[in-house]
C-alpha cells in the first residue's frame, strides 16, 4: 500500500517538475525570443532519464 502511495507521488512530482519547466521554457522564450539552456537540457535528461529506466525495467528478463 505505502509503495504505490509513494509511486504515486513520485510521478505527480516528476509530471509537476516536466511542466514548470515546459511552462518556464515557453514563457521564456516568448518574452526573450531565446530558448533557456539550463532548464531546457534539465526538461529533457528528466525525460531521458524516466525512459531509459522504464525501458529497463520493463525489458523481458532473458534467463526466465
Amino acid at each position: 500500500m505505502e509503495m504505490g502511495i509513494n509511486l504515486r507521488a513520485t510521478r505527480a512530482a516528476y509530471v509537476f517538475s516536466v511542466l514548470a519547466l515546459l511552462c518556464y521554457c515557453v514563457a521564456y522564450y516568448i518574452i526573450e525570443s531565446d530558448l533557456p539552456l539550463i532548464p531546457f537540457i534539465i526538461m529533457c535528461v528528466q525525460l531521458i532519464v524516466f525512459f531509459a529506466v522504464k525501458l529497463v525495467l520493463t525489458r523481458p528478463d532473458a534467463t526466465t
